[in-house]
């Protein structure tokens, strides 16, 4: 029997010194790709992740040391089984650990003990005396874990995983051995060395710690204030039937020809070099320069490209700002749409928008389609995303419990779907799976609602609310496994 399921539910991380995996250049816990050479092959918690040329694809534990080792599955499975001292047909000891008591458990793990009797520090949520133990369970009273599925309810297993930080198998068979008073089957995962800061992360350190110096927000309001709505941004606004006096308003603008010489280069010349760093314009020298010349802001298309300046607003402060680009993408060599270099706005478009409590949030694709959603005469409450793949978890704890749906917008297209899988996950992690469950609503569209706002339908779709009735189920039939609803309740 080969142990498929117990080899590939042990932790990636702590087979990377098993495996014969070349260091990223890029540092941190990358490495080489064994199935396309990119630099970009990660361990995450459950499988390793190619995020280069396999376009963030998966591969088990047992795929991975396949291809290095150039082994059939099946024999590279049982190899891996040695190393990690996992017998052949060995089933994690579920109902061994589950007999131990609280107290005795307490003990092995180490957990640090609250204030009243019976009372610990959470593990999993961190909250300070928020966890209860019982004669053979646990129960957390933290808004994060009572808020799951189990309702905070956890067993042994459970509270060891968030204490070594580890799979459900992993941890039971190092619990079940710690129980016993048996040292370890492995060593536990030696702590990886923390990630080098990246130059704008240095950048922001500087200027946070130097007088005078001015945060990234600052940068970009007065690149708002100092450039104006052009003919060329009127005339893409006006194409989607979007008023372009109030798009300028809210503080939408434009760069025509000339005016990154013009207007761009000097303002920018006002600012230090860790500023323009940290805002995301960092100096590029030109091609063929001298090696001390300080060179000019990078700028998309460095001036050759017309663009549509997208703010980027959180209540009142200004998260970042995102360019769209009015010319043909291949002609201007600029991308059709692009953020300030390493500095993407860490808040969607109208942030605002998570923290109003409506009968529907709608999250949109694109953020011309939300801003259409949010304005006249629609006045609906949405937040805008440059593509499903930024999302944060953190955005939706700002979510209230009175917001009835949260419906979201994408092309009705398989990346579309994924993208709108992609959200639902977060918020099952974040919220927990009954409150995703209730909530979440998918709208996949061929059009999307620039398109239908200028043919006249968006209205109709708005006032019908399609999202209201609809059927939830199979909208989590490919739901990730550690996020399904439970079989029964907690004991």
């Amino acid at each position: 029997m080969v142990p498929w399921d117990t080899v590939n539910e042990t932790a990636p991380s702590r087979l990377a010194e098993h495996l014969p995996l070349t260091r990223s250049p890029r540092g941190g816990r990358k490495y080489l790709c064994p199935f396309c050479g990119g630099r970009n092959f990660s361990p995450l918690k459950r499988a390793w992740y190619c995020y280069s040329g396999c376009g963030g694809h998966a591969y088990s534990n047992v795929d991975t040391a396949a291809r290095l080792w150039e082994l059939q599955p099946a024999d590279a499975c049982r190899q891996l089984a040695d190393l990690l001292g996992i017998a052949v047909g060995e089933e994690p000891p579920w109902r061994e650990v589950a007999a131990h008591g609280s107290d005795e458990t307490a003990a092995v793990l180490g957990l640090t003990a609250g204030a009243g009797r019976y009372e610990w520090n959470c593990p999993v949520c961190a909250g300070a005396g928020t966890l209860r133990s019982y004669r053979r369970r646990w129960r957390c009273r933290g808004s994060p874990c009572a808020g799951d599925a189990q309702q905070g309810w956890k067993g042994h297993v459970d509270v060891a995983m968030g204490v070594w930080g580890t799979t459900p198998a992993d941890a039971c068979f190092r619990l079940a051995a710690a129980l016993r008073g048996s040292p370890p089957r492995t060593a536990p995962p030696r702590p990886e060395p923390p990630e080098e800061p990246g130059p704008r992360e240095r950048a922001l350190a500087v200027i946070r710690t130097r007088p005078g110096c001015r945060e990234p927000a600052a940068l970009y309001e007065l690149l708002l204030a100092h450039l104006r709505m052009g003919s060329l941004g009127r005339a893409e606004l006006a194409r989607r039937r979007i008023d372009a006096a109030a798009a300028e308003a809210y503080g939408f603008r434009s760069t025509e020809p000339g005016e990154w010489q013009r207007r761009v280069l000097p303002l920018m010349s006002a600012f230090s070099d860790e500023e323009l760093l940290a805002a995301g314009f960092p100096r590029v020298a030109p091609p063929r320069a001298d090696a001390r010349a300080r060179g000019s802001p990078w700028w998309p298309g460095r001036g050759r490209a017309p663009l549509l300046v997208i703010p980027v607003w959180d209540d009142l402060r200004l998260a970042g700002v995102r360019f769209r680009n009015l010319a043909d993408p291949e002609a201007s060599r600029c991308p059709r749409y692009v953020s300030p270099k390493d500095a993407n706005p860490d808040a969607p478009f109208n942030a605002a928008a998570l923290a109003r409590a409506s009968p529907a949030l709608h999250v949109v694709e694109g953020e011309l389609n939300a801003y259409v959603l949010l304005s006249e005469p629609y006045r609906a409450v949405a937040v805008g995303l440059p593509g499903a793949w930024t999302w944060q978890d953190a955005w939706g704890l700002r979510i209230p419990d009175a917001t009835r749906q949260v419906v979201g917008w994408f092309d009705a297209d398989a990346a579309g779907r994924k993208g709108a899988a992609r959200i639902r996950d977060s918020l099952a992690r974040t919220r927990g799976v009954e409150w995703a469950r209730r909530r979440w609503r998918t709208v996949l569209l061929d059009r999307d609602a620039c398109d239908l706002h200028r043919e006249w339908r968006l209205g109709a779709l708005l006032r019908r609310a399609p999202w209201v009735h609809q059927d939830v189920g199979p909208l989590w039939s490919d739901a990730e496994a550690d996020i399904q609803p439970p079989d029964g309740r907690p004991p």
